[in-house]
């Protein structure tokens, strides 16, 4: 009697039971049971040359990272004082066009140079945007910048022109603190706004058509309220933009700027500066008056 399976045998060699742990057809380091052979271990990593040096690579793993912050805070230097060299710029051809009488009354009566300059600058960043060459080229890409530089401060100085001395200095002191709020929010939080960066064009999209819908029914009634409140979310958008351009030069969030796009940060970071500006001067214009 065989105690395992319960009957007796009648004689000749006690029959073969296949082990439970074994299954039929299967090779016994596929069955997973306690006696199957291991499975092969992990690729190990390559053995280390002679004489490697372990702290050295280490030590150059690091001085690699000091380089690449180094060169991002080069970056962010050259691009700020770009755009601090346009907005001096501006500021000189906007002051040309509210202390010099004649070409200010001039440029009030005929609109045509306001027009033209409209033009020619939103021709410049389309030219800019698609060409490569005109971005990272020097000295091309510098010779653009200024033309570019130049043809939209004499669009802001006939802007300018229309408003009094006290809406102005009020604008410019509002712009600066909305900037340096802006600044801050940038540099100073862990917030990651290059997050936004599909948010900021749904909502760019919405408000220019918005605009154009405003401008269609401005022609049959004009309301300042209307241009009030188009203002104050245009203020709010290029607010959101300088946050989220600020942030891509800096780097560390999920979207950067490569170094080689100094003009295009620098023009984009006006681009806002300057639109704040207009927008503030709006709202304190039509408040005041």
């Amino acid at each position: 009697m065989n105690p395992r399976y319960g009957h007796q045998y009648q004689g000749g060699p006690p029959p073969q039971y296949p082990d439970p742990g074994v299954l039929p057809g299967v090779p016994p380091s596929a069955a997973g049971y306690p006696g199957a052979a291991p499975p092969p271990p992990f690729a190990a990593p390559p053995p280390k040359p002679p004489g490697f040096d372990v702290e050295a690579a280490q030590a150059a793993d690091a001085a690699a990272g000091f380089a690449d912050a180094a060169v991002r805070r080069g970056f962010m230097r050259k691009v700020l004082l770009i755009v601090l060299m346009q907005l001096v710029v501006t500021a000189g051809i906007s002051l040309i066009f509210y202390y010099v009488q004649p070409l200010k009354l001039y440029v009030r009566i005929n609109r045509w140079p306001f027009y033209l300059s409209w033009f020619l600058s939103f021709g410049m960043i389309i030219a800019m945007a698609c060409s490569e060459r005109l971005r990272k080229q020097y000295p091309i890409n510098y010779v653009f910048l200024a033309a570019f530089t130049i043809v939209f401060s004499f669009q802001i100085g006939v802007i300018t022109s229309y408003w009094d001395t006290q809406a102005v200095l009020t604008a410019l002191v509002a712009t600066a603190g909305v900037v340096g709020v802006c600044c801050i929010l940038a540099f100073l939080t862990p917030l990651d706004f290059t997050k936004l960066r599909g948010f900021l064009v749904i909502f760019s999209i919405i408000f220019m058509f918005a605009v154009f819908f405003a401008l269609i029914i401005g022609f049959m009634w004009v309301h300042n309220t209307t241009i009030v409140i188009i203002s104050a979310v245009a203020a709010v958008l290029f607010s959101l933009y300088l946050i989220y351009d600020l942030q891509i030069i800096m780097g560390g969030k999920t979207y950067q700027l490569s170094p080689d796009e100094y003009v295009a940060a620098s023009l984009s970071i006006y681009l806002d500066v300057v639109n704040i500006f207009l927008a503030l001067l709006t709202i304190i214009g039509l408040t005041q008056n």
